[in-house]
């Protein structure tokens, strides 16, 4: 059985899915992204985060390494950002580069560009840590 494969509890092997299926529910990615990103923050970061993903919004707050996310409409945030599900996974499973994700399927809602920067900064490392994880 390959590292890929799954496998069910009577030992019956099949090759993983091929094409990346949104979830029917993406308050789960809340969770992902909570933990990858915890993994990854300097204790002095502070940031104030909005991401949309294929329209479903998330509240992420960084306060001096806390990291907080949260399904919600972001509110008095710093930057905010929308992208697709596919591509942000496609990213973590390391099939997308950062740079093409970032220059292909990120955009910019509001913000100071300077905050767009350090967020995506942030969000490229956490990816980092998961496709590190994967490996």
């Amino acid at each position: 059985m390959d590292s890929c494969s799954l496998s069910d509890n009577s030992g019956h092997t099949s090759p993983p899915d091929k094409d990346v299926e949104r979830p029917a529910n993406l308050r789960t990615l809340a969770v992902t992204l909570k933990e990858a990103i915890r993994r990854v923050i300097d204790p002095g970061t502070s940031i104030h985060a909005g991401l949309v993903v294929d329209g479903e919004e998330f509240e992420i707050a960084i306060d001096r390494g806390d990291v907080e996310v949260r399904y919600c409409t972001p509110v008095d945030v710093e930057v905010s950002i929308a992208t697709e599900y596919e591509p942000l996974i496609s990213v973590g499973d390391s099939g997308l580069s950062l740079q093409t994700f970032v220059d292909d399927h990120v955009h910019l809602i509001e913000g100071d560009p300077a905050k767009f920067d350090e967020f995506l900064e942030i969000l490229g490392r956490a990816f980092g840590a998961l496709v590190a994880d994967k490996g």
